[in-house]
């Protein structure tokens, strides 16, 4: 190891943090990380690691800012000094006992350069599963204790920065390929690991089972050293979806990605049976009074849907009329034409939204059509219903052409071990807030084998389940109350002794719902807004650290986890796998780079 300078007898060493006279041919800089031996009485010999918190210069023995420049000019001695505190990582004894002291002034401080010592300096050299996390300012890896994220002793990984620059979701996506492909983690560690990952932005993640054309030697000799396979998500690893296009419903929409999806969709029974209608709505939506109605009508539909005969349709039965539902919305259906058959007494096969429309218009007109104490709750007030059925019938709208036909095509993993991974595309190009909404509580709720008539999940999930959501915020906003949110706060808060580990990644963590932004063991934030750093989630960062994070390049994170006293920066590399359309090597390339053993 290379000696850097001596620990500072002028400032004090505490069992937290020392200073560091740096030498005058030596350099010490933020995230360096470093080591001091020292002989102390009673314990032997004591190893004392560390990381670089603050490093500052100066002119010492000036009695006056003015003088600075005569100093320069030779006229008035002086000596520069060079010294960078240090906050203690880690204490290490010869009797292995955890002991807090600070290290003795005038001992000789090392760089940690090798990985070895960069191990036992960050708490990883004695656990069994680590997960590479990146590179670390001594060109070392930095590793995450499996420990953190699998649920053993905490769960849950948060990952916040500006959008476009913090790249939440390529450090989302590193991680969750170091899981599958590193060498760190056991193979019967990895034959548990399952994944959900939702494509949120455009159809980027659509195509990460192929080569990236710009991966080149440079890449390929970090994967080297993080111990990853510097290869794309295997075919038999990932699975996609995508919802049903609007005139073909059994064919994926996706305007990139041709072959290689299956469509999921949900029959109409199963839409009111397994209670899905309540993941429908916004948190902005949702009060007492409309919970209250929602609630109620959610519960009558799933009666009615569990008492109709086999088929696509549900039945439902109000006074004396019947009405075959058929799907959530029609376009360009006519009430008047409907109401006139109902009239007559003819079957009437009806959208949802239009039999709600009924009670909007025509209520009064029959006696026999009377939705209170049968859709609705008696005491419900009429504004209520009224509001139910506008917000109802409006995302209706966006979500109708994926409840239809009498099965459900669910995504779902499948019955295989080893590590796998399902991409469902709810693109901000095809879906609006609210149908994207309605797709990952759905989903979530397919995954974890919910039943709306069991409190929770049916099973504990079988190995792990871990959960990468983009747009937090959107899902669990700080403020409100959804099934959704709800749905989510209680995996942050239960998930880990089920197995299931949300990833969730956001621009700002004090816009997502506080409960789970405490119950993510592992921190990670890339650029983030001055002014964000200010809120209480960001108290895992030094001032200088906070500084810093204003600044930092796209591709540099900081990571905290429980393990390591202090935040860490790392870099992550350049993916093997392709994260837009653009960057597919084509399938020539990649059979002339096989032949020549480049790949």
């Amino acid at each position: 190891m290379k000696r850097v300078g001596i620990v500072m007898g002028t400032k004090p060493a505490t069992s937290f943090n020392f200073w560091v006279q740096v030498d005058k041919d030596r350099s010490l800089s933020v995230n360096d990380i470093v080591k001091v031996t020292c002989d102390i009485p009673e314990y032997g010999t004591v190893h004392f690691y560390g990381v670089v918190e603050n490093v500052e210069k100066g002119f010492e023995g000036l009695e006056f800012d003015s003088w600075n420049s005569e100093a320069v000019s030779g006229v008035v001695p002086f000596e520069k000094y060079h010294m960078a505190l240090v906050t203690i990582t880690r204490i290490v004894t010869s009797m292995n006992k955890d002991i807090f002291i600070p290290p003795d002034p005038g001992n000789v401080v090392y760089l940690v350069e090798e990985e070895d010592e960069n191990k036992k300096a960050i708490n990883m050299d004695t656990k069994e599963n680590l997960l590479p996390a990146g590179i670390l300012n001594n060109g070392e890896v930095c590793y995450i204790n499996w420990d953190f994220v699998n649920g053993t002793k905490g769960a849950h990984i948060s990952i916040s920065g500006i959008s476009g620059v913090a790249t939440k979701t390529s450090y989302a996506l590193f991680l969750i390929h170091s899981m599958f492909y590193s060498n760190k983690l056991s193979p019967e560690e990895k034959r548990k690991i399952k994944v959900l990952i939702f494509n949120v932005k455009g159809e980027d993640l659509l195509h990460i089972d192929k080569h990236n054309k710009n991966f080149d030697k440079t890449h390929e000799a970090l994967y080297r050293k993080l111990g990853i396979e510097h290869k794309p998500f295997d075919e038999k690893d990932v699975t996609f979806f995508s919802p049903p296009r609007k005139d073909d419903f059994d064919v994926p929409w996706s305007d990139e990605r041709k072959g290689g999806i299956k469509v999921f969709s949900w029959s109409l029974k199963d839409f009111f049976i397994k209670g899905l209608m309540k993941y429908m709505f916004d948190p902005s939506d949702v009060d007492d009074n409309f919970y209250f109605v929602l609630t109620h009508f959610s519960k009558r539909m799933r009666e009615f849907a569990k008492n109709s005969p086999e088929g696509a349709r549900v039945e439902v039965e109000i006074g004396n009329k019947k009405f075959n539902i058929d799907s959530l919305y029609k376009e360009d259906e006519d009430v008047e034409k409907v109401m006139a058959k109902v009239k007559r007494g003819e079957p009437v096969d009806i959208s949802l939204t239009t039999l709600l429309d009924l009670y909007t218009l025509r209520e009064d007109e029959d006696e026999n059509l009377k939705f209170k104490g049968v859709l609705f709750p008696s005491s419900a007030s009429s504004a209520t219903i009224s509001k139910f059925i506008r917000k109802f019938s409006n995302v209706s709208r966006s979500i109708y052409y994926m409840i239809k036909g009498a099965e459900s095509r669910r995504v779902s993993f499948s019955k295989n071990e080893g590590p796998e991974a399902i991409v469902v595309n709810i693109s901000d190009t095809m879906l609006n807030n609210y149908a994207q909404r309605f797709v990952v509580g759905a989903v979530l709720s397919d995954i974890l084998n919910m039943d709306e008539d069991k409190a929770g999940y049916l099973d504990k999930v079988k190995g792990y389940v871990f959960i990468m959501l983009d747009e937090l915020n959107k899902y669990a906003p700080s403020e409100g109350e959804s099934p959704l949110k709800n749905l989510l706060v209680d995996i942050s808060e239960r998930g880990r002794s089920l197995g299931i580990v949300l990833i969730g990644a956001q621009q700002m963590v004090s816009q997502i719902e506080p409960r789970i932004a405490s119950n993510c063991s592992i921190k990670v934030n890339g650029r983030v807004d001055s002014g964000e750093l200010e809120s209480k989630y960001y108290k895992y960062l030094p001032p200088t650290f906070k500084e810093k994070a204003k600044k930092i390049a796209s591709g540099t994170m900081m990571l905290y986890q429980p393990d390591v006293e202090v935040p860490l920066v790392i870099t992550f590399p350049y993916p093997p796998y392709a994260t837009r359309a653009q960057e597919v090597k084509s399938s020539e390339e990649v059979k002339k780079y096989n032949n020549l053993g480049l790949l």
